[in-house]
C-alpha cells in the first residue's frame, strides 16, 4: 500500500481545527447575548471534529493493516506517546514555573507534570485507545487474540482499582490512577468508524454532499448552541461534546471528503509530507505560542473576532511552523516533535 496522501491532509486539517479551536477559545468566556460571542460560537462550533478527526485516522491507518505485532505497536506508539506527554508536560511545567516563581518542591513539579497542560490530554486518550487497537483488530479481521493481552489489560485495571483502595494514598500516586480513565474506551467507535469510511467507495458528487452537509449542521449547531447559553445566561458547551451527534456528522463529513481523494494525483507531495510531519509540532507547541503573544497584548481581543481570530490563527500557525522546523533540525529534540 502506497502513501495514503488523503490521510495526510486529515492530518493537517484535524490540526488545524485543534488551532483554532483553542485561538477562539480565549475569547468564549463573555456574554453569550454579546454580537462577538457569536463568532467565538460559530468557531468553536466549526472545529468541534478536530480531535475526533485524529482518532479516526488512527483507525484508517492501523486496522487497515494485514498483520498486527503488538509489541512492536506498544513500543514504537504506546510509549512514545507516553514519552511526549513527560517531557512536553514537563515542558510546561517549567515555563509556568518559570512566569510565575513559586516555592515549588518536587513534589509539586512532579504533580503538575501528571496534571498535565490542558492539550497534552489528548496524548493520554490516545494512549488508551491504542491498548485497544489490537483487539479491535483482531475483531475486524477475524484473527485470534493473544488471551495473554487481554489478561494483561484486565491485570491493569486491577491494579488500579485495588490500588485506589488504600487509605491515605500518595498524592502523586493518586494523581497516575487518575489519569487511567475508562470511558475513554467508547471513542474507539470513532477509530473503527474511520477504518470503515476509509475501506468505502465514493461516488461523484461526495465532495460537494460533505461540504453542504457540514455547513449545514454547524450552523445549525451554532444557532441552537447560542439559544441555549442565552437561556442559561452564560457560554455552554451544550453542542461541542466529541460524542454529540453535531460532531460524529461533521467528523464523518470532512473524513469523508478527504477519503474522495484516495487515490488523487498530488501536485506537491514533498510539501504536503512535510507540512504534515509537521503537525505534531505545531499541535505541541501552539499553546505556548498563543500565551506568549497573550502576555505581550496580541490576543483576539485586538479587533473585533471576525478579523482576529483568523489573524491570530493564521500568525500562530506560521510561528509555530516556523518553530517546529527548527527544531527538528536538532537531533535530540527532533524525534520529541516530528511524526
Amino acid at each position: 500500500m502506497g502513501r495514503r496522501y488523503e490521510l495526510d491532509l486529515t492530518r493537517i486539517c484535524a490540526c488545524l481545527m485543534v488551532v483554532l479551536l483553542h485561538t477562539a477559545a480565549t475569547g468564549w468566556r463573555i456574554d453569550p447575548w454579546l454580537p462577538e460571542w457569536r463568532y467565538y460560537n460559530l468557531a468553536d462550533m466549526m472545529v468541534r471534529a478536530g480531535v475526533p478527526l485524529f482518532f479516526m485516522i488512527s483507525g484508517a491507518l492501523f486496522l487497515s493493516k494485514r498483520d498486527f505485532a503488538i509489541g512492536k505497536f506498544l513500543r514504537r506508539h504506546v510509549a512514545f506517546l507516553l514519552l511526549l506527554f513527560v517531557v512536553w508536560s514537563s515542558f510546561y511545567r517549567w515555563n509556568s514555573w518559570r512566569l510565575q516563581p513559586a516555592d515549588t518542591d518536587m513534589h509539586d513539579f512532579v504533580l503538575g507534570v501528571i496534571g498535565g497542560h490542558y492539550h497534552l490530554q489528548f496524548l493520554i486518550f490516545q494512549c488508551i485507545l491504542y491498548l485497544l487497537l489490537p483487539i479491535l483488530h483482531a475483531c475486524i479481521h477475524g484473527k485470534k487474540m493473544d488471551v495473554r493481552y487481554l489478561l494483561a489489560l484486565f491485570g491493569l485495571v486491577l491494579i488500579k482499582e485495588n490500588l485506589s483502595l488504600l487509605p491515605n494514598l500518595p498524592d502523586i500516586l493518586a494523581a497516575l490512577l487518575g489519569k487511567v480513565d475508562y470511558t475513554l474506551v467508547v471513542y474507539a467507535g470513532y477509530m473503527v468508524l474511520g477504518y470503515w469510511l476509509s475501506g468505502r467507495t465514493y461516488p461523484r458528487g461526495t465532495r460537494a454532499v460533505c461540504l453542504a452537509v457540514y455547513t449545514a449542521v454547524t450552523l445549525l449547531g451554532a444557532w441552537c448552541n447560542r439559544w441555549y447559553s442565552i437561556q442559561q445566561g452564560a457560554p455552554k458547551e451544550w453542542l461541542y461534546g466529541y460524542l454529540c451527534v453535531t460532531t460524529l456528522i461533521q467528523a464523518v463529513c470532512i473524513f469523508s471528503f478527504f477519503q474522495t481523494l484516495r487515490g488523487a494525483e498530488i501536485k506537491y507531495p514533498r510539501a504536503l509530507l512535510e507540512l504534515s510531519a509537521n503537525t505534531l509540532g505545531i499541535y505541541l507547541l501552539h499553546p505556548f505560542v498563543l500565551e506568549a503573544l497573550k502576555r505581550r497584548g496580541i490576543s483576539v481581543a485586538l479587533s473585533v473576532p471576525l478579523k482576529s481570530i483568523p489573524f491570530i490563527f493564521v500568525l500562530v500557525v506560521a510561528i509555530c511552523l516556523a518553530m517546529t522546523a527548527v527544531l527538528r533540525r536538532i537531533p535530540l529534540v527532533r524525534k520529541l516533535i516530528a511524526s
